[in-house]
């Protein structure tokens, strides 16, 4: 059996596998993220090593021996208006820590377990990872302190900065007029990069070995935001698609979106691993068969379950 577990605000990824895991007979269900464990009650108990237990889903009861394949991009917002600020965040902890606990120690595929999606908390510490495996990766300082910040600028002269965690955030030149706000980063320090020019690369990466290139021709720093961006297939070197498959299994990742740039010397920049990638937007525009891709192997997840695991 395949749970596609489902995010509200993210439902075009969890539709999409789900209709396509439908359309090749796969026995399939799609469960609401907000349903676990409220209105579809889990059990989970340890038995011979191994969690078991169960999930009672629409007065059907899936028993947690029978799930081979997850694919999840779980939240714990809880949006009850009964209860307190206080009280919805003691919840939320409480919901986060049980349901890591399930997809850390099932025994099935799992796109992606979520100790495995920790590496994109740090991207700092992501770039010394995709370093090993023969990327380039831009000099990188993160930091509260104007001198320090002053300093990388007057070395790099082109920079660029964007959190330093996992959370969504525009990349954006640093400006002239930026340079004056710098003491607004003691409350909050920010990742900063030198300004790496070329083509930017992204590569849907699957534990089965398939990759999925498109290249994206851009005016901005952040081709998401730009409406007159250019998105087309593209083939890369062996080597490459190599290091992308061999950097996703290394980081315990069953599907990953990988940031790369090409420069005019042709060097490969690698910019960050995305687990849990919007590979939909790119499907669409580009017609790239990531969803049938990831589809084929949840229904083989016997031959590739344990392919992904991470080293770091």
């Amino acid at each position: 059996m395949i749970l596609i577990i489902s995010d509200e605000k993210n439902e075009d990824m969890s539709y999409a596998l789900y209709e396509n895991l439908k359309g090749k007979s796969a026995d399939v269900r799609l469960i609401s993220q907000d349903s676990l464990p409220i209105e579809n009650n889990i059990t989970l108990f340890i038995k011979n090593k191994k969690l078991a237990g169960e999930i009672l889903f629409n007065d059907e009861i899936i028993k947690i021996s029978d799930i081979n394949a997850i694919y999840t991009r779980f939240g714990v917002n809880i949006s009850d208006k009964k209860l307190s600020q206080k009280v919805k965040k003691e919840i939320e902890l409480e919901r986060q820590i049980y349901m890591n606990m399930f997809f850390e120690h099932i025994d099935a595929m799992v796109i992606n377990r979520t100790k495995s999606q920790f590496f994109n908390s740090s991207k700092l510490f992501q770039s010394w990872i995709i370093k090993q495996y023969g990327f380039k990766i831009p000099d990188s300082i993160i930091s509260n302190t104007p001198s320090k910040i002053k300093e990388f600028v007057e070395q790099k002269k082109q920079v660029i900065y964007k959190s330093a965690s996992a959370e969504r955030s525009k990349v954006q030149k640093l400006k002239k007029d930026d340079m004056k706000k710098l003491d607004l980063l003691r409350y909050c320090p920010h990742l900063f990069q030198e300004c790496i020019e070329g083509i930017d690369i992204r590569v849907h990466t699957l534990a089965s070995g398939e990759t999925f290139a498109c290249e994206i021709q851009s005016q901005t720093s952040d081709y998401r935001y730009d409406k007159e961006r250019n998105i087309k297939i593209i083939d890369i070197p062996d080597d490459i698609k190599k290091s992308c498959v061999q950097m996703t299994l290394d980081m315990g990742l069953y599907l990953s979106g990988i940031d790369l740039r090409r420069t005019k010397n042709n060097d490969y920049y690698c910019f960050e691993v995305n687990p849990s990638p919007a590979f939909t937007w790119y499907e669409i525009q580009t017609g790239l068969p990531i969803t049938n891709a990831a589809a084929d192997m949840m229904i083989n997840s016997d031959r590739y379950k344990n392919k992904a695991i991470r080293k770091y």
